[in-house]
């Protein structure tokens, strides 16, 4: 780390003031620190050029040209600029083949995330914070300064329609070859555009032979890497936090499937993909507060038509960074847990393995995106079974999670909060081309599941939008919504777009966002036997207490793994499941409950939920439940055993033979058991789920962590 902080203000200046910037705009000053403003150019012969491409929401960046270093050599404090070719001394700081992402408004609803970095430096992309690299056999190859651009990167505005690329808008292009060391020559044509507020990264890599020499098949194998900033701290330096605080503003990762949970450490660094790693994720976020999130970066890749990588590496700079590093070979990350590693500045690598590339032959494409992790935006729509990018894209954003508040009620007498809550679509039209792309009338709609409703105030589900035209945004299309209380856990939310008239539909997309819901004291009684779970305590839990019924006019069995027996239900607690039987229900109806007064969430410390939970389990099946208000994915569950008195991973308990990795969940609705062995199941806090155990085994809750989530009570959980 000490040599990222050594000189960085005057690296910076130096940076700044040799640079030829080109955009579409227009580099805006804004953006340039006061103190560099000044600086006196140097040799414009040799200097970096940085190509720009920005909307409302985003700057896009690439460098090429010139190459560039940075010292405090003189005694009088000037510095030296000295040309050399690229080496691995990190200290060549190098805009030639570098990326850099930096928010123009970002989030449009949240002013605080306005012109930041989300990679570091990303308004001057250089050094090794964003870099591309080839692996041709077994050499590698950085893009940029270890080739020759055929074409360098250029910023296309207003595409031509003879390159039939203005239904998706502008983009840069660029054109880079190296030589292998076979003799073949392998070209790699680099597009950027902006999808409303990410930037899709598109490479399309080729073979094109040996002219000299006999022509031959080379293993060509891509890497991605990004140094992240959530934020831009290094900005407002003369606040007095120092350089050094900026590279702890890290922010922390949330993979879907994987989240996150109290206490709330560093991330230590995972490697996803391959047989002995977790799987490759759709995507991540990174949040810079994961309670109250202001600046989050997103990383799309395998969505739309993004293409899976075949690994993906979140850890640490200092050892994703290095020019001959090629994950999983070179990567030797921390598994958890690992308190001493923890990662003190984050960075990404996204790895593309190798495939040949015959000379002359099909070339081979990458895309992935990254950029602003507000909304949830579609812009592809299915030609069989192939993402074909639309002219339009449609973004929803919502809450991500609801948080948990019983000390003040809402309009619904449940304790989800904040009640209601926006849900709000953009439309983009993204196309340049004027004529068949226009929208003529568009109608949004809004379709909420059980556990949500719309909001007294609100008129309809239906909106009326109008005209859209080419290269401009509709929104905000606002809805207000609220939870019932009824349903928790993570539930969808539809928007759908339509645009038709008399002679039919021109375009539709619907967009699925999902918001994580807290569960809250009441619920629902299924039709039937349920199986179920209560996630509270009482100072009274005799169930007909808990529940307000009569004695009578129910049943409840719990499995006594103990005797192998079911017997009846005398008091509730939490982590213990039970099936429960409540009559005058028919097929497909539910009935609301209450719980009792005294209903307080579990692990309360100082108002909140954060103390972990435990369930012993015995030799056999265990009826088990998520004692915590909200949901948490399975794989997050800890297991400890007392004979070798560790605690351990899912994944570790597994493979031990402690405990089976497959749950048995009862679903109502088809009166069958769904079967669940993947570690992103989300347990719900209401359900019932079996467990096998294999030794006597305690399953350790830590509670989870969504984005904005928050649990609020009084003391003692009430």
């Amino acid at each position: 780390m000490n040599c990222r902080l050594s000189s960085i203000a005057a690296l910076l200046a130096i940076m700044f003031c040799s640079l030829a910037v080109a955009n579409a705009q227009g580099w805006n000053p804004m953006y340039v620190p006061p103190a560099i403003q000044g600086a006196v150019a140097p040799d414009p012969n040799d200097a970096p050029q940085i190509v720009t491409i920005n909307n409302n929401y985003l700057y896009a960046n690439i460098g090429h040209g010139g190459k560039l270093k940075a010292s405090l050599n003189n005694a009088d404090g000037t510095f030296n600029r000295i040309d050399k070719t690229f080496s691995t001394n990190q200290n060549d700081w190098l805009c030639n083949g570098r990326w850099g992402i930096f928010t123009a408004g970002g989030d449009p609803l949240v002013s605080g995330d306005d012109n930041k970095s989300l990679t570091f430096l990303g308004f001057c992309p250089c050094h090794y914070f964003g870099t591309l690299k080839l692996k041709i056999g077994t050499q590698m190859q950085m893009i940029g300064p270890d080739g020759a651009w055929v074409k360098p990167p250029e910023l296309h505005d207003n595409p031509p329609p003879g390159m039939a690329e203005g239904r998706t808008g502008p983009f840069i292009e660029g054109v880079w070859s190296t030589t292998s060391a076979g003799g073949n020559t392998i070209q790699v044509r680099i597009r950027i555009y902006l999808v409303r507020d990410l930037a899709r990264f598109e490479y399309t890599l080729t073979n094109l032979g040996n002219a000299s020499g006999s022509p031959s098949t080379e293993n060509v194998g891509f890497e991605m890497s990004g140094d992240v900033e959530v934020g831009d701290p290094i900005l407002n330096a003369d606040s007095g936090t120092g350089y050094y605080d900026a590279f702890q503003n890290l922010g922390t990762p949330f993979v879907v499937g994987n989240g996150t949970t109290q206490p709330l450490t560093r991330c230590t660094g995972t490697l996803y993909g391959g047989a002995k790693n977790q799987p490759v994720p759709n995507r991540f976020e990174i949040y810079d507060d994961m309670q109250s999130p202001v600046c989050v970066a997103r990383n799309i890749l395998a969505e739309e038509d993004a293409v899976k990588p075949d690994y993906v590496a979140i850890g640490e700079y200092e050892d994703l960074y290095r020019p001959d590093n090629w994950i999983p070979t070179d990567y030797q990350h921390n598994p958890y847990p690992d308190p001493i590693h923890t990662v003190n500045d984050l960075y990404w690598t996204l790895c593309w393995d190798q495939k040949p590339l015959v000379p002359g032959g099909a070339s081979r494409t990458i895309v992935t995106y990254y950029g602003v992790g507000s909304a949830t935006t579609k812009w592809t729509y299915m030609s069989g079974k192939t993402p074909v990018r639309d002219s339009v894209a449609l973004a929803v954003q919502a809450p991500l999670s609801l948080k948990y508040d019983s000390t003040v009620l809402s309009t619904n007498n449940s304790e989800a909060s904040p009640s209601p809550f926006p849900v709000d679509a953009y439309i983009y039209n993204l196309d340049t081309d004027p004529g068949q792309y226009d929208l003529k009338d568009v109608t949004a709609f809004i379709y909420l599941p059980p556990g949500l409703k719309l909001a007294a105030t609100e008129p309809s589900a239906r909106k009326q939008v109008g005209a859209v035209p080419i290269n401009s945004e509709y929104g905000p299309i606002e809805w207000m919504v609220e939870a019932t209380g009824d349903y928790c856990g993570e539930l969808p939310i539809y928007v759908s777009a339509t645009d038709q008239d008399s002679s039919g539909i021109h375009w539709q997309q619907t967009v699925v966002r999902k918001i994580i819901v807290p569960a809250c004291k009441q619920g629902q009684f299924q039709f039937g036997w349920q199986l179920m779970h209560v996630p509270f305590s009482f100072n009274n839990p005799i169930i007909e207490h808990a529940f307000n019924l009569t004695p009578g006019t129910f049943g409840a069995r719990y499995y006594d793994s103990t005797t192998q027996n079911y017997k009846p239900v005398v008091q509730v607690q939490p982590g213990q499941a039970f099936w429960m039987y409540t009559g005058g229900l028919s097929w497909g109806q539910t009935s609301s409950f209450g719980l009792a007064p005294d209903a307080a969430i579990v692990g309360e410390l100082g108002g909140t939920q954060a103390k972990e939970q435990h369930i012993t389990l015995t030799p056999g099946w265990n009826l088990i439940g998520n004692p915590l208000v909200y949901p948490i994915y399975w794989g997050q569950v800890l297991v400890y055993y007392q004979t070798p008195n560790d605690t351990v991973t899912l994944d570790t308990a597994v493979n031990n033979r402690w405990i089976s990795k497959t749950l048995f969940g009862w679903n109502s609705d088809k009166y069958d058991y769904d079967v669940l062995s993947d570690k992103s199941t989300l347990l719900n806090p209401w359900k019932g789920y079996w467990v096998q155990a294999y030794k006597p085994v305690t399953l350790v809750f830590r509670p989870p962590l969504f984005p904005s989530c928050g649990v609020t009570s009084a003391v003692g959980g009430l």
